[in-house]
């Protein structure tokens, strides 16, 4: 029917739109050259900024995918399959496809997002924190919301001050986490302690 068509191009188009704004793919060598220039994976900050990208990476690639896979059964050179059509469903509406924030085993891949707008505002941003910190180094101040684990940053953050306090004798389950609330303008306006 007519109205089918026109609901299929206008998935397509979407489709061409979202695969336009997914970021590019992390390059694995030059991801591991920059942690390896920044101290290794020995710094807790440098193996928990490592993880991050290897899970946003397979976010990435996982919508990438889906978006390309969806577009070629639009054109009739695939099978439509129930978790493509799902994927449909969820552009067509302007939601997040559940399997981008969920694995089929039901673990959580990616964040929450009211609109698929603001997801993909949400992985633009991610995407900047990440590869800012990998091109010019260990910014500072992060965007917690920004992380999968955000208490993971945490740790990290804590496992460096004790480092720095080895002999003073600081342990890590000594050493209290404190943060306040502060006016700073924008992130760029924090200078390096």
């Amino acid at each position: 029917s007519g109205e089918g068509c026109a609901a299929e191009e206008r998935i397509k188009d979407r489709c061409a739109e979202l695969l336009c704004a997914v970021p590019a793919d992390f390059n694995r060598e030059e991801v591991a050259a920059s942690i390896e220039r920044r101290s290794g994976l020995g710094d807790p900050l440098n193996a928990f900024l490592n993880q991050e990208v290897a899970m946003l990476q397979n976010v990435i690639s996982k919508v990438r995918s889906d978006m390309t896979l969806l577009q070629m059964s639009l054109d009739g050179e695939l099978v439509l399959t129930a978790e493509l059509e799902d994927v449909m469903r969820a552009v067509d509406k302007g939601l997040v496809p559940r399997g981008w924030v969920y694995s089929q085993g039901g673990e959580e891949l990616s964040w929450f997002s009211p609109s698929i707008s603001q997801w993909f505002d949400s992985l633009s941003h991610r995407y900047a924190q990440f590869n800012a910190w990998l091109t010019n180094g260990r910014p500072n101040s992060l965007w917690l919301p920004g992380f999968v684990n955000a208490k993971g940053a945490l740790t990290a953050v804590l496992q460096n001050v004790c480092r720095l306090h080895l002999d003073d004798g600081w342990a890590l389950d000594d050493v209290v986490g404190y943060s306040e609330v502060s006016d700073f303008p924008s992130a760029e306006t924090v200078k390096s302690a």
